[in-house]
């Protein structure tokens, strides 16, 4: 993995990926085996996000059973599920969005050794991470796809929250209350945004917006301070919630837009103003809790999608 983000940090973004088979990653979970049932997944799938409940955990594909993992969710069985889907034997590192349980739960199941990605607004614990800012990129040269990841945001002069420290992530992530609300507001507004673009063999271009939980008042600091948002899939921010309001999506013109939210979750999520808004806007738009794992990848010119359910 090639990873820069220029200045003094550097040396530390080129750090040697180690390469974990899922087979440790499942003793880990749950003492299980890769066998049984696979799911017929598209072989030339780019972007596959994962059906974990009530929470948030997404693939991007470096080579044919390779994949950078954003976020984890909360549960190390359905995680677990979604790799066995997407045929991923190895995760090259971990990208976290930032400390709340629905989006990194999972993540004391996997080996400690994987590269470990976030922002500075996390806790304490022994395991170490390389802090991301805006300007910040990371990139990954796989045989199936090579990915170039931009870091949207937080931006260099956000303060962490204030149970966090600069390069230790919390082994204990905080529950997130309903949206707009104290500290979880303040932690969902300072989520690590990233803007891929997926280099497929044989394909087009294929780019992907992760916002993580923003809410309004994030959404409307990112678009105050990046330039060119657009891409072909995002990742609706905060699982649909109305706090994270309809702008985001006027800048990013998505084609395809993505949900992770539980079945009959306790937050009414999505909320019909962002799905009507976005059905209205003509864009294509699936949920796990009725779709279950979602495989995407670019076919000339369009997108195509494959789901579980």
């Amino acid at each position: 993995m090639k990873s820069t983000n220029g200045g003094a940090k550097n040396h530390r973004l080129k750090t040697t990926v180690i390469l974990w088979t899922i087979a440790a990653v499942v003793g880990i979970i749950a003492g299980l085996h890769f066998g049984g049932k696979h799911h017929l997944v598209p072989p030339q799938w780019a972007v596959i996000t994962c059906d974990v409940g009530q929470g948030s955990a997404a693939l991007l594909r470096t080579d044919d059973n390779s994949a950078v993992l954003i976020d984890t969710g909360d549960s190390p069985d359905a995680l677990t599920d979604c790799l066995r889907y997407a045929g991923v034997e190895r995760i090259d590192a971990v990208i976290l969005t930032h400390n709340h349980s629905d989006h990194v739960g999972a993540l004391s199941a996997l080996p400690r050794e994987l590269p470990l990605y976030t922002s500075k607004v996390f806790g304490t614990s022994s395991r170490a991470a390389i802090h991301l800012a805006a300007g910040d990129t990371l990139s990954w040269q796989g045989s199936a796809c090579q990915l170039t990841t931009r870091i949207l945001a937080p931006f260099g002069g956000q303060e962490p929250a204030a149970n966090a420290q600069s390069d230790r992530l919390s082994s204990q992530p905080y529950r997130a209350r309903r949206e707009g609300r104290g500290d979880s507001a303040s932690e969902n507004n300072a989520s690590l945004v990233s803007h891929t673009e997926l280099m497929c063999a044989g394909s087009d271009p294929l780019t992907y917006l992760a916002p993580g939980d923003l809410e309004e008042e994030g959404v409307r600091r990112l678009l105050a301070t990046s330039g060119d948002l657009s891409a072909d899939v995002v990742a609706v921010p905060h699982h649909g919630s109305k706090g994270s309001g309809t702008a985001l999506y006027r800048k990013v013109q998505p084609t395809v837009a993505l949900i992770s939210a539980g079945t009959h979750n306790d937050y009414g999520h999505p909320h019909r103003e962002i799905t009507d808004h976005l059905t209205a806007g003509g864009v294509a738009l699936y949920n796990t809790a009725h779709h279950g794992h979602i495989a995407l990848y670019r076919d000339t010119d369009q997108v195509r999608l494959h789901t579980s359910k």
